[in-house]
């Protein structure tokens, strides 16, 4: 599956304002960037693990990596990974 799907349907999802929706549409684009992230990284051949571990592992490497984009990229994922856990939790 192409993880850019995930960010389609949460652009998808605005269009009908509803809790529910906008609670979703966090969840749906932490997902999208986060495999974007773990394909960008498996491209470079850094193995990410397929657990809930990975997670921090992407940011971890993002963060490490010595590239100033990624490094911001890393921030953004921080950002919406809090964003999605909010919308989920509270």
């Amino acid at each position: 599956m192409n993880p850019r799907d995930f960010l389609q349907i949460a652009k998808d999802l605005l269009k009908i304002d509803k809790p529910a929706n906008c609670r979703t549409v966090f969840n749906r684009s932490y997902y999208a960037v986060y495999n974007v992230a773990v394909d960008l990284l498996e491209a470079a051949h850094v193995a990410v693990t397929r657990s809930a571990e990975g997670h921090e592992e992407v940011k971890r490497y993002l963060n490490n990596c010595g590239i100033q984009e990624l490094k911001e990229a890393q921030q953004k994922i921080v950002n919406l990974s809090t964003n999605r856990i909010r919308a989920d939790y509270r």
